[in-house]
This record gives structure tokens, sequence and C-alpha cells, in this order.
């Protein structure tokens, strides 16, 4: 199941200034992990809109985000998927991020989840690829 995560949907036909291209794999937004590591920016604009929400949905979202963050994913993921799985890093990173952002606003809501955080950075870091440099240096910053 592993391998699923990272494998493109099949290819599928795509006009590109008047030539098809179908060989071009094409990946949905949901299954994206670029798209997934700009969601905590997203998620902290709604937040600035919708204030008045935020009480009721903070925990139940820094426990998601810290269930993202405990998933462990091998770094030895073939030549082929190296880019995926950069992707993957980077989305994690993201999400640490934004979590230690509302670790600054609502200190009593992650009081439960503070174990958790040290584990999950060690665990970025173990799975942090060679030559990931710029990720190993975001997890550090964050």
């Amino acid at each position: 199941q592993q391998q699923d995560m990272f494998q493109p949907q099949s290819p599928q036909s795509l006009q590109f200034s008047g030539q098809t291209l179908s060989s071009v794999p094409l990946i949905s937004a949901e299954r994206s992990f670029k798209v997934l590591g700009e969601l905590p920016l997203i998620i902290m604009l709604l937040f600035q809109v919708y204030h008045k929400h935020v009480q009721g949905t903070i925990a139940v979202l820094i426990d998601l985000m810290i269930e993202s963050l405990k998933l462990n994913i091998e770094p030895t993921v073939p030549q082929h998927l190296q880019l995926r799985y950069n992707d993957f890093m980077a989305a994690q990173v993201k999400t640490l991020s934004f979590l230690t952002y509302l670790g600054k606003q609502f200190s009593e809501v992650m009081k439960p989840f503070r174990k958790n955080i040290p584990d999950c950075i060690i665990l970025l870091l173990k799975n942090c690829p060679v030559k990931g440099h710029s990720i190993r240096r975001d997890i550090l910053v964050a």
C-alpha cells in the first residue's frame, strides 16, 4: 500500500499548444502532496476570517495534524518516486511549522499533544532524504 500512495494516476490525454500529450500522468489534487503542503496556509487564512469558529475546531485540527506527522514512510523509495517522497516530506514539514505557529497561540490546547511533537520531529529527521538539505533545515527552524 505504501507504493500506491506514490503512484500517479493512469496517463490521461492533455492538450498543450495544440498537441496532445497522452503519456503524461496526471495527479489529482486530492492525491498531491504539494497541494496537501499548502493546506496549513489555507487553514490559517480561514482561521483569520472565521476566528469565532477556531476554539471549537482547534483541538480536532491539532490531533489530525499530529496523526499526519506520525505517518512513517521509509525513505528507501525507488528512484522514480523520490520526487513524490520529497513532496510528502515537505508537506509534513509545513504541517509541523503550522503546528508550532498554533502552539504559540493555543498553548493550553497543545498541552495534551506536547509529548508527541518531539517524537514526530525525530521521525521526520530520521526519514529526511540524504539530499534533503532544505527539508532538514526547515524541520530545525520549525
